[in-house]
């Protein structure tokens, strides 16, 4: 759980804060690559976790196919 925190600066500098709870972060052990669902939408659960590598999402599936009447059909997904 967060804690509020007050602050009040007295003089413009430029700092760095790194705020930590009673340890480090777990690290979220689920998926790393994901494939966008046609009208679907999907969550990671990374919120409060250390990731060790970036999330990759892959480009959705589209495909073409000839139809009877000499133009295509796209397949998407």
């Amino acid at each position: 759980m967060m804690k509020n925190i007050n602050v009040e600066i007295t003089e413009r500098k430029h700092i760095g804060v790194k705020i930590r709870g009673n340890g480090e972060l777990p690290y979220y052990e689920g998926d790393t690559t994901v494939t966008p669902k046609i009208g679907e939408s999907q969550t990671l659960e990374t919120a409060y976790r250390s990731m060790r590598q970036n999330v990759t999402v892959e480009r959705i599936p589209v495909g073409t196919v000839e139809n009877p009447h000499g133009g295509y059909t796209v397949i998407i997904g």
